[in-house]
């Protein structure tokens, strides 16, 4: 069972005016541009939990007194609502939601929402998401007890979308060639008996990276980062390139979540990513600066004695340009073990998933009383910019179901978007939250 989604290719690309007037975190950097508004810090490391958050707005409940803040927030409101009455302007395929319901236990939503520049929608949604249930099959490459694989892939560039897409679209193709043993799936041997899992999801990618390569079409300041994740009984592995992240929040007995961060960022002012660009004859510089000509806003990798490409992550898929100084695909891998829940131990036939709405709890309905479950997060940065980690897993983890897990982030989200923007410019928004049963 395959569920993929993401807008349909447009004939308006994102023309590079649009892109310089409010930079994203995965965008080539433009020869002059405002200085961006100061993102907070995030961290991919892991955080102490916080339990003092607003699961409604994903802030510390001590920001709520703020009579400014207070302001912000019903400003940002009103904002929101008025893009209701604008939906019917949205290209066709902008939004899309996806999800499944395994016997095991694990239920799983991914969600996309297409962003907005100069006030209004953007011309396409450049990122797109796949969720992929693997059953059990014997003598496959990939032999799981009902698992599902979840990955989005975050476009970037004048065709960020067109590589996004087919960058997905390769993925899946070796992911299910991987759970049926066809040709395309994971060579055993490189797979290794050690870690399937994660040799599935790294030659997925490498995959796509061949595969997008042998298009011949020019991706050369275009490019796509990637997250996957396989999620088991007992375990969730991670692949990933670029700034689209993974969270784990691991279930305890007094019903709070620890916070594990299953990625971290690839970002060029890591020193490890840039000795390697240095070492490519790249840089690393910020780009933009203040009123007092002073460096701000991220740090992207160029060219010597030029801004170019000004790519603000240090791996991508795509980017043949950036690739030339550095700019990897190679994915790092991230991994979690944890007790499985003993009916999730019992795999479950091929025929068994239930697409969202076909189970016997009806379209995103849970059981009154959920029983104790893990949560991951996984989302594009449109997400990352403003939710820390621990807030997205105490918003998810609030909600009923995986379905309105991942509506609930997606509305935070877009809420912050608009506090600081004022709806004049919003990301592209990838949310997959998936439930995975605990003991």
């Amino acid at each position: 069972v395959r569920s993929a989604c993401s807008a349909p290719p447009c004939s308006h690309g994102v023309s590079p005016s649009s892109e310089r007037r409010t930079p994203r975190a995965s965008s080539l950097a433009p020869s002059a541009a405002p200085a961006p508004h100061p993102a907070p810090p995030s961290s991919s490391k892991p955080q102490p939990h916080r339990p003092r958050t607003d699961v409604q707005l994903g802030v510390p409940v001590d920001s709520l007194e703020s009579t400014h803040y207070r302001s912000l927030l019903g400003s940002a409101r009103v904002e929101v609502d008025s893009w209701r009455g604008k939906e019917y302007l949205k290209p066709r395929g902008y939004d899309c939601q996806r999800g499944v319901q395994l016997p095991s236990g694990i239920d799983v939503c991914c969600v996309t929402s297409g962003g907005r520049v100069h006030s209004r929608w953007k011309p396409e949604n450049q990122d797109s998401f796949m969720l992929q249930a693997i059953p059990a099959v014997h003598d496959a490459a990939l032999a799981s007890r009902g698992a599902v694989v979840v990955g989005v892939f975050d476009g970037h560039g004048p065709r960020g979308g067109e590589v996004s897409r087919g960058a997905r679209d390769s993925f899946a193709k070796s992911m299910l060639a991987s759970a049926t043993g066809g040709e395309g799936g994971p060579d055993p041997s490189a797979v290794g008996a050690g870690d399937p899992a994660a040799g599935a999801l790294v030659q997925g990618l490498q995959l796509a990276a061949t595969e997008l390569n042998a298009r011949g079409r020019d991706y050369s300041r275009s490019g796509s980062t990637a997250v996957v994740c396989m999620a088991e009984p007992g375990s969730v592995t991670a692949a990933w390139l670029g700034d689209s992240r993974a969270v784990l929040g691991l279930h305890s007995v007094r019903g709070v979540h620890r916070i594990q961060a299953l990625t971290q960022d690839h970002k060029p002012e890591d020193p490890r990513e840039m000795a390697r660009i240095v070492r490519s004859g790249g840089r690393v510089v910020q780009v933009y600066h203040d009123a007092h000509n002073n460096p701000v806003g991220p740090f992207r990798v160029c060219f010597p004695n030029t801004t170019s490409p000004g790519l603000a992550v240090s791996r991508a898929l795509g980017d043949t340009l950036a690739s030339s100084i550095g700019v990897s695909a190679t994915p790092d891998v991230g991994r979690a073990h944890f007790p499985a829940a003993v009916q999730a131990l019992a795999g479950v036939p091929g025929d068994a998933v239930a697409p969202r709405g076909e189970s016997g709890t009806g379209p995103g309905v849970a059981p009154p009383f959920p029983p104790p479950r893990h949560v991951l997060v996984v989302a594009s940065d449109g997400l990352w910019q403003w939710i820390g980690d621990a807030a997205a897993v105490d918003i998810a983890a609030a909600a009923g179901s995986a379905e309105e897990a991942a509506a609930a982030l997606l509305d935070v989200a877009r809420l912050r978007w608009a506090m600081v923007y004022h709806g004049a410019h919003v990301d592209d928004i990838t949310v997959a939250v998936a439930f995975l049963p605990a003991l």
